[in-house]
């Protein structure tokens, strides 16, 4: 449920972040009706966001976006020697869905031998154990890798005409893992045109899950430990506009 308050402060799990990967937790995790889920977001919610939403959803659009809609805050490095003293602006997002409601929305697997380099450190990381997830996570998105019947933009022709030209690589219809080198078009997380956010593919057709509560605008300012003979509790103090929450996840015995 979306909304303003919270009916209960004991949940089995609390998600601190409604961006890419919150958005794809809770959903992931509220799928058992046995599990009460709790995702935080400190800024507000695409669905029914008036302009704002319509550049989200326009991936054209996103270079739109800025600070006086809501959706997004900037930040900037400090002077960077490598870059003749210059900063650089940082663009995070502070809304559900994160990054993915404000970047290119360019997909890409990464390569079959940097997840395997991964796998070297922790088995886990091979490619072989998170292909699967990887393809999931493309078929939520709308991914769709071999683009090569995708019209593209008159700049991007441009762009493919020159490097035929000057590269030596050959040309990709479809970046994979095993296909990463060459030049072609980008596949993006969209589907019918529509940006394919995390909140978008993950979170907006289970928003209604009864066991799923989603608070927007609380920050998460910091996590509270209470100790007693029996147990660890740890809490979280959201600060909000009008009130101040303070979660407990459940303990188990």
């Amino acid at each position: 449920s979306m909304g303003n308050l919270i009916s209960t402060n004991d949940y089995d799990y609390v998600i601190v972040g409604g961006g890419t990967a919150g958005c794809a937790l809770a959903a992931r995790l509220s799928e058992s009706p046995e599990n009460t889920v709790l995702l935080i977001e400190r800024g507000s919610n695409p669905f029914g966001f008036g302009v704002a939403a319509h550049r989200i959803d326009n991936l054209g659009k996103h270079t739109d976006l800025c600070e006086s809609d809501g959706v997004l805050k900037t930040f900037e490095t400090t002077p960077q020697a490598n870059a003749a003293g210059r900063t650089f602006a940082l663009r995070q997002a502070n809304v559900i869905g994160g990054t993915s409601a404000i970047s290119d929305g360019v997909w890409s697997f990464g390569t079959k031998d940097d997840w395997d380099d991964l796998g070297r450190v922790n088995d886990g990381w091979a490619f072989a154990r998170v292909q699967p997830g990887l393809e999931r996570a493309a078929a939520a998105t709308g991914v769709k890798t071999d683009v090569s019947h995708v019209p593209v933009a008159p700049v991007t022709s441009e762009f493919l005409a020159a490097a035929s030209k000057l590269s030596n690589c050959d040309a990709v219809p479809a970046f994979t893992p095993d296909h990463p080198i060459g030049y072609g078009a980008l596949a993006h997380a969209e589907a019918d045109g529509v940006r394919m956010s995390s909140a978008r593919a993950y979170l907006e057709h289970v928003r209604s899950r009864p066991n799923l509560t989603i608070v927007t605008n609380a920050f998460a300012k910091k996590i509270v430990f209470e100790r007693d003979q029996r147990m660890d509790e740890t809490g979280i103090w959201a600060p909000r506009a009008a009130d101040s929450l303070h979660i407990l996840p459940k303990i188990c015995e």
